[in-house]
Parts: structure tokens; C-alpha cells; sequence
């Protein structure tokens, strides 16, 4: 199946008798047309891998025709648990096997199929439409594997049917009592660790082992197969022919070496991020699309949002009357105000009216790849819960929606509360999505992980010295997302029912995509176990980079700027009489955002009483400039910047991130303007030899030795460049410290 090792394994496949690697096993055709008896038919899998291979066996019996051939040409297996793999039936399901696409192929009903269902206790509201199987599975001892199912165990007295409605009950009420303490809010901790045995049962998987015999983890992020192909590969992907990656240092860190001489200010390479995210703070502060982080909207929703007149809710659309106020509308014909069009007009979530989802996409396309990352993992509002401990009902489907949004909404909203303004693990359910949406696409779990193999990294725990809390966050999260995607899977299951029924042949394909992937969800998060996910929040932890891009207003204030200096103040004048009265109200919310978090007044005193020279001169005042009502073009340019934002995020780049830290860095990561998707350009700080390594700063190379030091602590090294031994020999003679890395990636 998709979770399969690689192709990397095949040699070791090989030399393995035929006896290790094939079991064979029985399986039950149910045919649609009653007139035709049920057949008993065997199954052989190859290789000792887990999995249910029935699913991709059963494929070309579903391969489509008809008038929807090109949405079924590939043919597709949707599973139905009859029973589901517990103690009390020595962890052996039985699945009923159907297509996926039946119903809208109008296929006729298979009634047997149907009886058998309801046999089992499963209150089957649709039928099931074209041939049938069953098969069955087994878990414990790991790995899962096909097992035998015999056309006897059709027979209505099979001691399995007769424990099944029995066990269907049990587990139709833990998912009832996992829904009423999500929507309750008081019991999840009990209900999490009532559920937590149940939990780790599942979690096993089959172990490999090193050429030297270690066992490996089964999620396989410490292996390095296949990473230095990836690595030798990786600038050519990105369009980077002038450097390589190479070995570092023996720690197993690696580096970026230039393959030609390179002059300063010159561009090396740009590239996109594997993964990103926009901050949860920075969500209601500035309008990006949810998935490229485009800038959306138009220069009204930035000015009356910046200035406070609405907020967040108003400035992404929701029916506000834009003709009056509060909102602020300006001339486009004023000078420079045209620097903000071009921006795509806003797309929202779909599922914003019943859930209060917050993401704004720049088109279709954005929202529908957002979708096949997981996104409804997450799709809720920031607050779905209210005071007294209910979902609210915009959060819940409307309050009077479908039960499976309903359990959708507050499985997301749980999730999301959890999360609350983290951004490790907020990235953390992107990396589980792009890793779910590659095995749902059919490639295999080495495939999925590479990506992040490639990166070195320690647990999230090691970076931070908190063992016991990091462990309780990363625990619970990989619960919650787990529940959180088999609500949202049944939802989406319910829609592609919906959309079959409406013939509607895109949105019935999307949402069979979508379904696919939340159905992986779960399967990565097993397969990571608490140990792989630990390590992906220590390789996002260490590696992202937090991600700035300066919103449209930057740019008009800079157009300003030019206008004044070419053409004169008066040219100036009257953009600067529209936009300053809103610079100001936008500068005194700005205060009160910074009083609230403790930070220091901006500018100190107003640098516009006294000596304005002298105002300059004062220590951590440079650059930090106050607007009055005698603000110039050049002022509101300096300010802006603090005043209009941007976007702000965390970002992990496939090969910027391989780029290895200096107190005195060679180069410096530029991002893209808002006008398209978020890139990185990586530039030249001076001139760069031949053969030479990338160096690039993780922190601020300006401040003390001492606290250079403290804040490369988390990176878990100790700095060695020439910057930071001059210094230290400067004042001791004696490069002395734990015995740490030397300057290895952090990647």
C-alpha cells in the first residue's frame, strides 16, 4: 500500500525466500445482481510491508465507463468497516469493499451488501450502488495485514456477526462521548486518557534496521536513504545550478557551497516554502491568501482595517455596506494609490458561513490545494467555543446543521483552541498534511517523509529542556488531529454523497480527493507515533524561518516618497492629507497593541518635541519614527512598515534551510513582495569565491557576544565563526563551553 517502504527496499525484498514474503489469503465477492451467487476468491500479497492491500487489488474491478469515465477511469475502492479491530475480536476487522464512485455511475443497488450492514448494527442511511466485497484485516501483532475471510462467515450465525452489533454500539458511543467532550469542553482529559490504551494499540508498525542491524522507528525519520540523491538533486529543483549541498561536519550536518564565484548584491537562487503558515495573530492584521499568502483585498479593507475603523470579519467580507461608514474608501486617482491594485479580490472558505473559518484564498485553485493539504483539519473559527462551554453556532454548522458538520465543526474547533496562537504546531498539521496528501496520492511512505528526512533535526523536547510538557502538548495534538480528520472525513464522505446526487462531476471528484487524505491523517500520525512527531516539531522548531512581507501600503508609501522627491510636496500633498489622519489613528493602536504587551513606547518621547538631531542621536531611538500632524512623505515611508504590516509567518524551505549560520554571514534571505506567492531570494552580503560555503544568520549577528550566544542555545551549538572566537579571545583567551556542535545546520 501507499505506506510501503520505497523502492530503496527492493534488494533486500529480494534476497528473501519466497516463504517470508508472500501469505495468501480469502476474500468474498458480492455481486450487485442478486441472480449471480457469491464467490470466494483468494488474495496474495507479496513482501512483509502492512497494509490493506485488498484496496488497491480491488481497483481495476472499479476501473469506470459511462458517461463519467473521466472522473472514474482510474478506478477507486472506498472501505466500510463492518467491525472494527479490537481486543474483544483479537483486533480482526471485517470491511465491506465498494466503489467509490457507484452512486454517481448510477450503478444498481446491491442489497446483499446492504443486509450484511445492517446485520453487522450499522445504521446505513445510503445503499450501497455496484459489486461488493468483504475482506478482513488484521492489526495486532503488527503490521496490519490481510487475513482470511471465507464465504462462511456470511452465514448470519458466524460468531463474528453475532458480536459485531454488540461491538458497533461500543464504538458508536465512544465517538458519541468523544463529540459531547469536545462540545462539552469539561471532560476531554478523561476521555483522552480512557481512550489513550485504545490509542496505542494501533500505533504499532513494523520495524526496519540499519545496514549495522539498529533498529529504526517505524515513522523512519532518522534514515538516510535516498537523502544525498535528494540533496544532489535539490538546486537543480529550485533552479540553484550554482551551488551544491555537501557534508558539513561529522555530526552528519550538511552545508550549500557555491559552484562559482558569486558578487555581492547578486541573487543566488529564489524558492518557494515546502511548508508555511500564516501566524494565527497576524490573521485578523493582514489579508493573505491561506495558502500562497498572497496578498487579497483592495487598498479600503488595508486602510480601514489598519486604522481600526473594522476588523478582521469586516475586512474579509461579510456583508458589511461598504458605502458608510465605519469604512474608509479613497480615490484611486490620487498619486500613488495605484501601487496597491492588482490584488486579487478575496475568496473565502467555503465553510465560512457555518463555521466562522477565517482563511481568504486569491482564487479557486489556492482554496482547492489548501483542501487536499487538510485543511478542514482545522477549518473553524479562532474561538469556536463559548463562555459557558457550548460551540457556538457558527463554529458548529450553523447550530442547526447535519450531525457529521456539526461533529466536522467541533472536532476542528477543539483542534484549533488547542493550537491557539502556537505556530510549531500549527506547522506541525501542515507537515501531516503534505505528508498525508502524498500517500493518498499513491506514493509510498519514504516517499512522504524524504522531504523532511532531509532535514537533521532533534526532538522538540531537546531543543527546549521541557521533556514533560512538550511531550503532554505533542501527545494530545496528535489526538486531537486524529479525531479532528475522522470527523472531518466523514463530513466530506457525506458532501461527495451530496454532490453525486446533484451530478455535480468537480466537486464530487474534489471532495473524493479531499476524503482520501483526511483518511491518510490518521494513518500518518499513527505510523509517526509520538516519537517521529516529536522530531518534525523539533525540525520545524529549529528550521522554519519566520516569514515578513511588507503588504501593498509599503509600496504606496514608497511611491509617495518618489512623488516628493521628484516632483515636489505639493505633488505629494494630497495622498498625504487622505493617508495621514489614518497613519495616526493606525500609530495610536499600535501603542496601545505594544502597552498591552509590555513592550516599550515607540520612538520614546515624540521626536518631533525638542531637537530633532539630538532625538536621533538617542540609543534604540534609530528608525523608530513618530508621526504628528507635521508628518512628511518621508516620514509616513518609515513608519509604514510598523503602521500598514504585512504578512507574518513561519516557513520551512527544502534548501535555504540547509544554509548554515555565521555571526558574519555571507548572505541574507529577501522575501517576495506581496504582488504574488511567497518566495525567498537568498543575496550576497559581499563577494563569495568559488568552492566556497553559504553562511547565512539565524539571529541578530549585532548584539553581544553573550547574547548571540543565548539565542543560538536552542540550535543546539555553540558559534565557531571568526566574529564570535575573536571576541571571546579578546576577553578570555579561552574558547570555553559545553561540548557542543560546531556550526552545523539546523536543518
Amino acid at each position: 500500500d501507499a505506506l510501503d517502504p520505497g523502492p530503496g527496499d527492493t534488494h533486500r525484498r529480494r534476497i528473501r525466500s519466497m516463504a517470508d514474503t508472500e501469505h495468501r489469503f480469502k476474500y468474498v465477492f458480492i455481486p450487485a445482481d442478486e441472480s449471480i451467487p457469491v464467490e470466494e476468491r483468494e488474495g496474495i500479497g507479496v513482501g512483509s510491508a502492512g497494509g490493506d492491500i485488498l484496496v488497491d487489488l480491488l481497483r481495476p474491478h472499479f476501473v469506470g465507463g459511462g458517461s463519467l469515465e473521466l472522473a472514474t477511469e482510474s478506478g477507486s475502492t472506498e472501505t466500510f468497516a463492518l467491525v472494527h479491530p479490537a481486543s474483544t475480536n483479537g483486533y480482526r476487522g471485517v470491511y465491506l469493499y465498494t466503489d467509490e464512485c457507484g452512486k454517481l455511475r448510477s450503478l444498481p443497488e446491491n442489497p446483499r451488501a446492504l443486509e450484511l450492514a445492517q446485520r453487522c448494527g450499522i445504521d446505513v442511511r445510503h445503499p450501497f450502488h455496484g459489486d461488493a466485497f468483504v475482506g478482513a484485516v488484521k492489526t495486532s501483532p503488527p503490521p496490519m495485514r490481510n487475513v482470511s475471510f471465507t464465504e462462511h462467515e456470511l452465514d448470519p450465525g458466524a460468531p463474528w456477526m453475532l458480536i459485531a452489533p454488540a461491538e458497533n454500539a461500543v464504538y458508536a458511543e465512544t465517538f458519541r462521548e468523544f463529540m459531547s467532550a469536545v462540545e462539552g469542553k469539561a471532560t476531554r482529559e478523561e476521555l483522552e486518557h480512557r481512550r489513550e490504551s485504545v490509542t496505542e494499540e494501533t500505533v504499532g508498525r513494523r520495524s526496519r534496521r540499519t545496514s549495522e542491524g539498529e533498529e529504526i522507528p517505524p515513522h523512519g525519520l532518522r534514515l538516510r536513504d535516498g537523502v544525498e540523491a535528494y540533496h544532489a538533486l535539490l538546486a537543480a529543483t529550485v533552479g540553484a545550478s550554482c551551488v551544491r549541498v555537501e557534508n558539513s561536519c561529522a555530526a552528519g550536518g550538511v552545508g550549500v557551497i557555491a559552484n562559482k564565484g558569486v558578487e555581492r548584491g547578486e541573487v543566488i537562487w529564489s524558492e518557494a516554502p515546502l511548508v508555511s503558515i500564516q501566524s494565527p495573530a497576524n490573521v485578523d492584521e493582514a489579508l493573505c491568501c491561506g495558502w500562497c499568502h498572497r496578498a487579497v483585498g483592495d487598498i479600503d479593507a488595508y486602510l480601514s482595517l489598519a486604522c481600526g475603523a473594522i476588523d478582521g470579519d469586516a475586512a474579509r467580507g461579510n456583508g458589511t455596506d461598504r458605502a458608510s461608514p465605519p469604512w474608509i474608501a479613497v480615490r484611486r486617482s490620487l498619486a500613488a494609490l495605484e501601487e496597491a491594485e492588482g490584488t486579487p479580490p478575496i475568496v473565502r472558505c467555503k465553510r465560512w458561513r457555518n463555521r466562522g473559518c477565517k482563511e481568504v484564498y486569491c482564487g479557486d485553485e489556492c482554496a482547492r490545494d489548501h483542501a487536499l493539504a487538510g485543511h478542514d483539519v482545522l477549518c473553524c473559527s479562532d474561538a469556536p467555543f463559548s463562555s459557558d462551554g457550548d460551540v457556538r453556532e457558527e463554529a458548529a454548522g450553523g447550530g442547526g446543521g447535519d450531525e457529521a458538520e456539526r461533529a466536522a465543526a467541533a472536532g476542528a474547533g477543539a483542534l484549533r483552541e488547542f493550537f491557539s496562537g502556537n505556530d510549531n504546531l500549527h506547522m506541525i498539521a501542515r507537515v501531516v498534511g503534505s505528508m498525508a496528501s502524498t500517500v493518498a496520492a499513491g506514493q509510498s511512505w519514504d516517499d512522504a517523509t524524504l522531504k523532511f528526512r532531509a532535514f537533521v533535526g532533534i526532538p522538540w523536547w531537546e531543543t527546549s529542556g521541557s521533556t514533560g510538557a512538550e511531550k503532554r502538548l505533542a501527545k494530545r495534538a496528535m489526538r486531537l488531529m486524529t479525531e479532528s480528520a475522522h470527523a472531518a472525513e466523514l463530513n466530506v464522505a457525506r458532501e461527495a454523497d451530496a454532490a453525486a446526487e446533484a451530478g455535480d462531476e468537480d466537486a464530487f471528484r474534489l471532495a473524493v480527493e479531499v476524503r482520501n487524505v483526511l483518511h491518510r491523517f490518521p494513518d500518518v500520525l499513527s505510523r509517526l507515533g509520538l516519537d517521529g512527531v516529536g522530531h518534525l516539531l523539533g525540525v520545524c522548531d529549529m528550521n522554519q524561518l519566520s516569514m515578513t512581507i511588507d503588504g501593498p501600503m509599503r509600496n504606496v508609501c514608497r511611491k509617495l516618497l518618489r512623488v516628493d522627491e521628484y516632483e515636489g510636496a505639493d505633488a505629494a500633498k494630497p495622498t498625504l492629507d487622505v493617508l495621514l489622519p489614518i497613519a495616526l489613528r493606525a500609530q495610536v493602536m499600535r501603542d496601545a497593541e505594544d502597552a498591552a504587551a509590555g513592550k516599550p513606547r515607540w520612538g520614546g518621547e515624540d521626536r518631533y518635541e525638542g531637537d530633532e538631531e539630538e532625538d536621533e542621536e538617542e540609543d534604540g531611538m534609530e528608525g523608530e519614527i513618530r508621526l504628528d500632524e507635521t508628518a512628511d512623505a518621508e516620514d509616513l515611508f518609515d513608519a509604514s512598515r510598523r503602521l500598514f504590516g504585512g504578512f507574518k509567518g513561519q516557513a520551512l524551505f527544502s534548501l535555504l534551510c540547509l544554509v548554515n549560520h555565521s555571526c558574519e554571514p555571507s548572505t541574507a534571505a529577501r522575501f517576495s513582495s506581496w504582488k504574488g506567492r511567497a518566495m525567498v531570494r537568498l543575496e550576497a552580503l559581499r563577494d563569495i569565491e568559488c568552492g566556497e560555503e553559504l553562511t547565512m544568520s539565524y539571529i541578530d549577528e549585532s548584539e553581544t557576544l553573550e547574547e548571540r550566544t543565548s539565542a543560538l542555545a536552542s540550535y543546539g551549538f555553540a558559534c565557531r565563526c571568526a566574529k564570535c572566537v575573536g571576541e571571546g579571545a579578546d576577553r578570555s583567551n579561552d574558547v570555553s563551553g559545553p561540548d557542543v556542535d560546531d556550526n552545523s545546520d539546523v536543518d
